[in-house]
């Protein structure tokens, strides 16, 4: 069971299938990330390098590295899960 930890963050102590249940997303979450990540890419793009725009550059460059994080920590998941399930069939 999830266990809040003392950190400065918030932070929480996960067993590996709360682990895994986070970080598998559905079909929706996975649409709505890509999303996500189009808008900032198009915004990122659209954005003259200049003095004034660094800030903002830096801002969405962080902001789309997260979100590939997420994406594809689920993607590596999931092809792990089916390894496994592909395995696990040979087995048997």
């Amino acid at each position: 069971m999830a266990k809040l930890l003392v950190s400065a963050f918030q932070q929480w102590d996960l067993t590996p299938e709360e682990e895994k249940s986070g970080i598998l997303l559905n079909e929706n979450q996975k649409r709505h990330l890509h999303n996500l990540r189009a808008d900032i890419a198009l915004e990122k793009i659209g954005l003259t390098y200049s003095p004034e725009n660094a800030n903002r550059i830096i801002e969405l460059d962080g902001q789309l590295g997260i979100l590939n994080k997420l994406i594809q920590d689920c993607e590596q998941l999931e092809a792990d899960l089916r390894r496994e399930l592909e395995i696990s069939a040979q087995l048997k």
